[in-house]
């Protein structure tokens, strides 16, 4: 799969929003050994929160962007002030929120793509799970 850039987007640009299941880390966990059997994986872990996104099944767009070690695209957690209840009062944390939004200017035609592991230092160690084949001149040769 991928996803193509229909027209010129801008740098900056909001293209998409990274949407699915929120889970808790221990239900993720046990899908974790699924998902690897079956060769999946959408999911996105926000910095903000104690929830996991999981586009597996029940995702919109973004879980078909391609990750790349030179990605045009970055990942933009947006926070949110915690909502109200109205039955208890009490203040809980808004569910996270993650958005896609071009790194550079995207041609029409162009691959929007993403860095899976957006932190990545060569310190990073990586679970050589999933080879990469963006083709990038400094390809890490792994995605997770």
């Amino acid at each position: 799969f991928g996803v193509i850039a229909g027209e010129n987007i801008p740098a900056g640009s909001q293209v998409c929003e990274y949407v699915g299941e929120l889970l808790e880390r221990e239900v993720v966990r046990k899908r974790e050994v699924l998902y690897k059997k079956e060769g999946l994986y959408s999911l996105f872990e926000p910095s903000q929160t104690h929830f996991i996104i999981d586009a597996t099944y029940n995702g919109g767009v973004s879980r078909f962007i391609n990750h790349s070690c030179k990605p045009n695209c970055k990942s933009k957690e947006i926070v949110q002030p915690e909502m109200l209840t109205l039955t208890s009062g009490h203040a809980h944390p808004s569910p996270p929120r993650v958005v896609y939004v071009t790194a550079k200017d995207v041609k029409k035609g162009e691959e929007l793509t993403i860095d899976y592991i957006p932190n990545y230092t060569e310190d990073t160690v990586l679970q050589k799970q999933v080879a990469c084949f963006c083709g990038a001149s400094k390809c890490r040769r792994w995605v997770l």
